[in-house]
């Protein structure tokens, strides 16, 4: 017959349950010359026809194999061809030979030749130019261990050495045979023998042990899972889709084990498309990355949370930020720096961008710290947000924290409000206008008892800080600051108003701003070492309330010069002023004059001021020269019980005079006298200079307790006896003794005399 092109192979064919007939494709010469191979759950056995099976179609170009017991469901076979390599037949010579065995003989080397070539190619080859050996990706069975250096290892070699080199374990369950790729090579101190276990098994169990005396020993397993990641629950995070889900899944489980940080990828940014509320006890922690004031630097570097400015994050009791951008998820770019034109139209498009509510501080004891939150409404906001904790935060918004009613202290160190997200070119009006944010940097309502704040700062804000209502609010080294090339009249440093109790500024600056500091709290506020220069139109602003004020400094620095150090409006209580410093004004003080009683300045120091003291109130003064240091008090009651008294030197036309004056009780009328330096430290009194606008007063004493006295003093003798008459030179009557009414009485050295009388004065 003619033999077909053939691997003379069948199959596999996969059998159904009690499935017996099977066919194969390829001509026999003899049954025996077919094999069947069954593969039953991954094992081969090679069947046998005698017993397991009955062949048909011999000597045809196909047939079948009938099985004696049915197949199992899932059972493979393949049947092969499997001629023996030998002749059994002999040709005698010089006979004929017929054409039937000839024919026979071919074909079974052909068939010989078929199989020989389907198992060559099923083997190993090599190349024949490269003389490299092709497995044609098919695993080699049945290797014998690798001895010399250059010989092959097999799967067994390589296993052993990676056993050499296993961890030992205890206390843990060990298989060997694993069914999955997942095992890991481990030796049973127990036994010493090598086996295998699965890598779940392996964290469940091997012991961890830190470094150090007195460490107890864990598993690998609880030390692995002290560091929870967004990518343990999807390790796609952070690729542009909305990772609410996500967030909310972490901060769930991790609630459920008790709290603990959820770590975000470095330089990572994750899209949250919805509202997040973090969990008691969870914190959010990240790597901020901030290397410059620009935009790009922030919202470009470290991890970042992109926040639908439509939603918010919110932060109950016992939760937290560490180390996170939290940026309005619209704001990609900073603004071209090329041109003008460019960055305006870029930053006009940003600001335009700015909404929403960043953060939401709902509890008690939050923390929030290393973090950047920018391109919202409101930043931060804290209502009844007891203990809150901000510590070395950027911000750039709107407005930037609100603290609502904290009714126990919160703390608030190293709070930068800048402009960030707009930052960059600042040479002109319109430029600098890209760099203004409308609200209030730091808003304090309410109670906010014991609210600190520290190294805190403020630019381009229209009010920096607001204390409205505070109890015992605390600001130390808070600086606000503007472009001192604006005149923003309208922007305020720190204003304290409503009902804030106690209130404190220590070492507080402003400096650029139109109002340096408002004072209109109805309860008493203190101002200590305050500094401020180029404000735009007041520098303390004293509206309501009791003030204390030691050492100010202010300077006019370029402002303009109608601006004003000190401003007492007429509602103001008591204003005390100590050691302020005022430099280049020409009007330091502007107080109104019904409260002029009210207001004490102690020790003031003048540079440079060349304009009146105290404006209209003392404007018949004489004017203050430059350089002029000037020292002051004021008497809180005069004379009269009305009047209030100024002491200053180098004043009026003689140098190293004193000049005494005072107005009294609304009149507006100055006086003054003129004063030298007296022998024993008093006063010589130039009387041509006296303006006598109320009957001049000496000191009353009884005759028993007038001093002992020198030539020339005069006192008032309030039971002396006056003079009643004379009816001669020699002949001087007095009243009677017990009836003096009282006489003026002088020193002559020796006794004190009725005036021009050579009488001692008598009881």
């Amino acid at each position: 017959m003619t033999i077909a092109l053939s691997t003379r192979k069948s199959g596999p064919y996969t059998a159904t349950a009690g499935q017996t007939v099977f066919n194969y494709t390829f001509p026999l010469v003899d049954a025996a010359d077919l094999q069947v191979i069954r593969y039953r759950d991954g094992v081969a056995a090679t069947l046998s026809g005698s017993t397991d099976y009955v062949v048909t179609g011999v000597g045809l170009a196909s047939g079948t194999f009938v099985l004696n017991v049915g197949a199992i469901l899932g059972d493979i076979y393949v049947a092969v061809g499997d001629l023996p390599i030998e002749r059994d037949a002999d040709f005698p010579g010089f006979k004929s030979i017929p054409n039937n065995a000839i024919n026979i003989e071919l074909d079974r080397m052909i068939m010989a030749q078929q199989e020989m070539r389907r198992d060559i190619d099923g083997t190993v080859t090599v190349d024949p130019f490269t003389g490299d050996v092709d497995a044609k990706g098919h695993r080699i069975i049945n290797v014998a261990d690798g001895s010399d250096r250059q010989d092959a290892a097999t799967y067994g070699q390589l296993q052993e050495a990676a056993f050499a080199s296993a961890l030992d374990v205890s206390a843990l369950a060990l298989i060997d045979t694993v069914a999955t790729d997942d095992e890991f090579p481990v030796r049973d101190v127990s036994t010493g023998l090598l086996r295998k276990a699965r890598s779940q098994q392996i964290a469940d169990g091997l012991p961890f042990i830190q470094a150090g005396t007195g460490a107890d020993t864990r598993t690998l397993r609880d030390k692995a899972r002290e560091r929870v990641s967004i990518e343990d629950f999807d390790k796609t995070a952070g690729s542009g889709f909305d990772d609410t889900a996500t967030f909310l899944e972490a901060i769930t489980q991790l609630s459920n084990a008790g709290g603990g940080d959820l770590c975000l990828g470095g330089g990572k940014r994750y899209l949250v498309d919805n509202n997040l509320a973090l969990l008691p006890g969870v914190k959010l922690v990240g790597s901020r990355l901030l290397t410059a004031q620009s935009a790009q630097a922030t919202v470009l570097n470290g991890s970042t949370i992109r926040l639908n400015p439509t939603k918010t994050i919110t932060l109950p009791a016992s939760t937290g930020l560490s180390g996170v951008n939290v940026v309005n998820k619209n704001i990609l770019t900073a603004p071209r720096q090329d041109t003008q034109a460019n960055y305006i139209a870029d930053a006009t498009a940003i600001l335009a961008l700015f909404a929403g509510t960043g953060l939401t501080v709902t509890g008690a004891d939050v923390s929030i710290e290393k973090s950047f939150i920018g391109g919202f409404g409101q930043c931060i906001a804290g209502s009844a947000a007891h203990r809150l904790r901000l510590r070395t935060i950027m911000f750039d918004g709107l407005s930037g924290v609100l603290s609502d009613s904290a009714l126990d202290v919160s703390r608030f160190y190293d709070v930068h409000g800048f402009p960030l997200l707009t930052s960059g070119r600042s040479g002109t009006t319109s430029e600098q206008a890209m760099w203004e944010r409308s609200g209030n940097a730091f808003q304090l309502n309410g109670l906010n008892d014991g609210l600190t704040a520290a190294a805190c700062f403020a630019f381009c804000y229209g009010s920096g800080f607001v204390v409205n209502g505070g109890q015992s609010v605390i600001l130390s080294d808070c600086w606000v600051d503007h472009f001192g090339t604006l005149d923003r009249t309208a922007s305020i440093g720190f204003h304290i108003l409503g009902s804030s109790q106690l209130t404190q500024l220590n070492g507080c600056r402003a400096s650029s701003v139109g109002r340096g500091v408002i004072l209109n709290s109805d309860k008493h506020v203190e101002v200590i070492g305050w500094r401020s220069w180029a404000t735009r139109a007041t520098h303390i602003e004293h509206l309501q309330g009791d003030v204390n004020i030691v050492a100010p400094a202010m300077e006019l620095y370029g402002a303009p010069s109608s601006v004003v150090a000190l401003t007492v409006g007429a509602s103001a209580g008591s204003c005390r002023v100590a050691a302020p410093y005022f430099k280049d004004f020409s009007n330091c003080y502007s107080v109104n004059a019904g409260v002029e009683s009210n207001v004490s300045i102690i020790e003031p120091t003048y540079r440079n001021c060349t304009g009146t003291l105290r404006g209209t109130e003392v404007a018949q003064a004489a004017k203050l020269k430059s350089t002029l240091e000037v020292q002051g008090t004021r008497i809180s009651t005069g004379v009269d019980g009305s009047n209030f008294f100024w002491f200053r030197n180098n004043i009026g036309t003689e140098p190293g005079s004193l000049i005494w004056g005072y107005t009294t009780n609304g009149s507006g009328v100055a006086q003054s006298v003129f004063l030298s330096p007296g022998a024993n430290g008093g006063l010589t009194v130039d009387l041509s200079r006296v303006t006598a606008g109320l009957p001049l007063k000496v000191r009353s004493y009884t005759v028993a307790t007038l001093p002992a006295g020198q030539a020339g003093d005069i006192a008032f003798a309030s039971n002396g006896r006056a003079f009643a008459g004379s009816t001669g030179a020699s002949n001087i009557t007095t009243q009677g003794a017990g009836v003096g009414s009282g006489a003026l009485t002088v020193h002559n050295g020796v006794n004190w005399q009725l005036p021009g009388m050579n009488s001692t004065i008598a009881a």
